[in-house]
């Protein structure tokens, strides 16, 4: 009788709340995959263990960006996330390197249809309005300031 031990390895994670997976991201975004290819700067013997995923970009939520192209494992036991060319998701994504990002298994990222995307996109939208109301807000206290200086010095009343 033979025995062969095959060690495997298994993508562990725990849940990440919306606000830690935003606060903790360099990029978030939705968009398109238009290209998935092997990531082959640095393979060695042909073992690519990345993909490149392009992604047409249809929003950005947080960060700056255009169009990028996203590090993830091949597979799921190195928690790399199984996107699908012509998808859309929503993509929690951390700066790997000056032009690059990669995304995992254990972040926020979903398809953008499912329930999860949807809250967490009306979320951001809420603190985007929020933060907008905040500034703008702010502004006028600014420019209240400075009319009731402006008729301090003028002893208008």
């Amino acid at each position: 009788m033979t025995f062969i031990s095959i060690q495997t390895f298994a993508c562990k994670c725990k849940e990440t709340k919306f606000q830690e997976g935003y606060s903790n991201s360099d990029l978030v975004f939705v968009g398109k995959v238009i290209d998935i290819k092997d990531y082959i700067k640095g393979c060695k013997n042909d073992e690519c263990t990345d993909y490149l995923v392009v992604f047409e970009i249809t929003r950005t939520l947080k960060g700056n960006s255009d169009n990028v192209t996203i590090h993830t494992f091949k597979d799921s036991g190195g928690c790399g996330y199984p996107f699908r060319y012509d998808e859309e998701y929503l993509v929690y994504a951390d700066k790997s390197d000056e032009n690059s990002f990669r995304v995992g298994l254990c972040s926020r990222t979903s398809k953008l249809e499912t329930e999860i995307a949807r809250s967490d996109i009306k979320k951001i939208e809420v603190k985007e309005k929020t933060l907008y109301n905040i500034l703008y807000s702010a502004l006028w206290v600014r420019q209240l300031g400075k009319l009731s200086s402006y008729l301090k010095v003028r002893k208008i009343r």
